[in-house]
């Protein structure tokens, strides 16, 4: 099904200020089909980096210490954490240590090998699934098997 869209709608998105990727979530389609078709239609691009200029350095600091992740600064700000990040860096705006769990392998590998999953056994025990991933990977858990299903 073929799509129609309008650009005069899409020029007022982008030029308020929304992202090709946010653009194309409103509308349903993929954030490539907008950047190409503010392409082909001409649709001047912002500036690069544009979206940094309006973010505040207190406010990003602030937020910070008061224990947000780059993630949920980004999300609440409205730019991703990539971009946090970087302007972090180059706001000199200190970041905190990476934080040491205190885990114990044989209940990480008991609730894995019964079949948990990574990210459920993160919120039990309160860290990421990032960190129970580079657990399992540093302890030698052995990991399970990954299956396909088939599809018939």
């Amino acid at each position: 099904m073929k799509i129609k869209l309008d650009k005069e709608e899409i020029a007022n998105l982008y030029n308020s200020g929304m992202s090709h990727r946010k653009i194309a979530k409103a509308l349903g389609v993929s954030g490539s089909v907008i950047a190409r078709f503010t392409l082909k239609n001409n649709i001047k691009a912002r500036p690069f980096h544009r979206s940094k200029t309006h973010l505040n350095r207190e406010q990003v600091a602030s937020m910070y210490e008061s224990g947000m992740t780059m993630k949920k600064i980004g999300e609440t700000l409205g730019v991703s954490d990539t971009l946090v990040y970087n302007f972090m860096k180059e706001n000199n705006i200190p970041t905190r240590k990476a934080i040491r769990h205190n885990l114990n392998k044989e209940q990480v590998a008991s609730m894995y090998e019964s079949g948990m999953t990574i990210k459920k056994i993160g919120e039990a025990l309160g860290v990421s699934e990032t960190s129970i991933h580079a657990f399992i990977k540093k302890h030698h858990i052995k990991s399970r098997k990954s299956f396909r299903l088939n599809k018939e």
